[in-house]
């Protein structure tokens, strides 16, 4: 009897230990995201692949900047509207602010 109350435990955990589990997955494309964000902003935003001189003479001084954190490292670059995320010195992606 006693064997039987330490098995039924453990098999009740093993059962559901190998129910099947199922979950939705939503794929966005971050090429879709910029093209979205694009089309809801009516100016030019840095593309990614643009160093950070290239972004600075094309639209100007940030209005502040946080990092460099991390390695690889990473530094965010804020403008009325966006922030620029960078990867050492080089545009990963332009996210527009909510609001």
């Amino acid at each position: 009897m006693k064997t039987l109350q330490l098995i039924t435990p453990a098999l009740l955990c093993l059962g559901l230990t190998l129910a099947p589990v199922q979950a939705d997955e939503l794929k966005i494309g971050v090429a879709s995201q910029m093209q979205r964000q694009k089309s809801a902003y009516d100016g030019k935003l840095p593309e990614p692949g643009l160093p950070q001189d290239t972004v600075q003479r094309e639209f100007g001084e940030p209005v502040r900047v946080r990092g460099p954190v991390g390695d690889p490292a990473i530094t965010i670059w804020e403008y009325p509207g966006y922030s620029v995320f960078f990867e050492n010195n080089t545009v990963i992606h332009t996210v527009l602010k909510s609001g």
